[in-house]
C-alpha cells in the first residue's frame, strides 16, 4: 500500500471511515505526513481490512486468495476511478 489508492477505495466502499479531521484533511488534498499517528492507524487499518476481505473471499468461494491479488485489485480498481485520481 504504496500510496492513498487502496485506502481511499476502502472508504468508497464503506469499509474504512475516516475520523472527521482526517476526513477533512484528506478533502482538502492536505498531506498526511509519514510516520504521524494519522498515517501509521491509516495504513495499519487498510492492512487490517484487507486481511479481512482476503479471509471472507476465501471463506466464500473456497479458493485460497492472496492478500497481495486483492491489495493490487483494490488499487487497479482505484486507480480507474475518476473521483480518487488527484486534482
Amino acid at each position: 500500500m504504496a500510496d492513498y489508492i487502496v485506502p481511499a477505495v476502502l472508504q468508497q466502499l464503506g469499509i474504512l471511515k475516516f475520523s472527521p479531521k482526517l476526513a477533512s484533511t484528506i478533502e482538502a488534498s492536505g498531506e498526511i505526513c509519514p510516520g504521524t499517528e494519522e498515517e501509521v492507524e491509516l495504513r495499519a487499518c487498510s492492512i487490517h481490512a484487507v486481511e479481512k476481505m482476503r479471509e471472507l473471499i476465501s471463506v466464500k468461494s473456497g479458493r485460497q486468495v492472496l492478500s497481495v491479488e486483492l491489495d493490487l485489485w483494490l488499487w487497479a480498481s482505484g486507480i480507474e476511478t475518476e473521483s480518487l485520481k488527484h486534482r
